[in-house]
């Protein structure tokens, strides 16, 4: 069985990924690796990654990529944990290669014939929007929209949190998908939920990591410049993973965070705004909770 874990960002991803899945005993778990980053996790899942979040399209590479997961199949079931595959932003061609939708929709052509099951967590959408929003800023994301009223009304990433749309098109994509919630995880009660999804025993407390600096007026944060990303992105991805490495070039990124800024939360009309425009979302999470309490 091949497991996909495909956020949605900000939902305790990074806890999963650090506390939960390297440590299960029956699935081989690929990516993403908390410690070390995506350097450090297994090639398979990265050439997955690189391909998926191009903005090119290769049947051959599709069936390449195809072939080498079913062979690690042959020797036991597997996991690959990402976020990025549910964000227009990622680490491999930061907010230049394709939309979310067109990650999906490749990542559904390569397992399209392997059986699969689909875990996506999920969390109150105005809390997650803004707290996503807040995770781009840090890398550019207040160069295409000024704030987040504005991330909110013109980004294609706000969509993935209209829940009832993101439902239809992950289920028309995939197969056996299942929601945790954010709640869930944070207050560790997602244990049975996730034990039935992986037919594994789980019972890890979560260690919550990548928390952001949160205070009465907003979340700070450290905005970094992103030239040096952007140039290497241009280059083949042979190339960008010999740049990368360049003891400079690493030198050079761990210099270059600027400021420490406060991204204001959402006053009351935005509050509003949301509220009517994704009460439909609202409900499905606030449905989901109640079903995960009455197991």
């Amino acid at each position: 069985m091949l497991y996909l874990h495909i956020g949605l960002h900000k939902t305790a991803t990074s806890s999963l990924q650090g506390s939960v899945f390297p440590n299960l005993k029956k699935i081989k778990y690929l990516g993403r690796v908390e410690s070390g980053g995506v350097k450090a996790s297994d090639d398979l899942y990265r050439e997955i990654c690189d391909y998926c979040f191009s903005k090119g399209l290769s049947r051959q590479l599709e069936l390449e990529l195809k072939k080498r997961i079913k062979e690690h199949l042959n020797k036991g079931d597997l996991l690959i944990s990402e976020e990025w595959f549910t964000a227009d932003f990622d680490g491999f061609y930061g907010f230049e290669g394709a939309t979310w939708q067109e990650k999906l929709k490749k990542l559904s052509n390569i397992v399209s014939d392997i059986e699969h099951k689909v875990l996506i967590t999920i969390r109150e959408p105005l809390d997650a929007s803004f707290s996503q929003y807040c995770e781009f800023y840090s890398v550019g994301l207040n160069k295409r929209y000024i704030d987040y009223l504005n991330y909110f009304k013109y980004s294609n990433d706000i969509k993935v949190f209209k829940y009832l749309e993101l439902n239809a098109l992950i289920n028309s994509y995939f197969c056996n998908v299942r929601y945790i919630t954010f709640d869930a995880i944070v207050n560790n009660t997602y244990h049975d939920s996730l034990s039935e999804f992986l037919n594994e025993t789980v019972n890890f407390n979560i260690q919550h990591l990548n928390k952001k600096n949160k205070n009465k007026d907003g979340t700070s944060i450290n905005t970094t410049n992103k030239v040096l990303t952007s140039i290497i992105a241009i280059f083949p991805s042979y190339m960008r993973k010999k740049i990368s490495k360049v003891d400079f070039i690493l030198k050079f990124k761990r210099k270059i965070t600027t400021k420490n800024v406060t991204i204001l939360r959402p006053d009351t009309e935005t509050n509003k705004i949301f509220s009517i425009g994704f009460s439909d979302s609202i409900d499905f999470y606030e449905n989901l909770k109640k079903s995960e309490r009455d197991r």
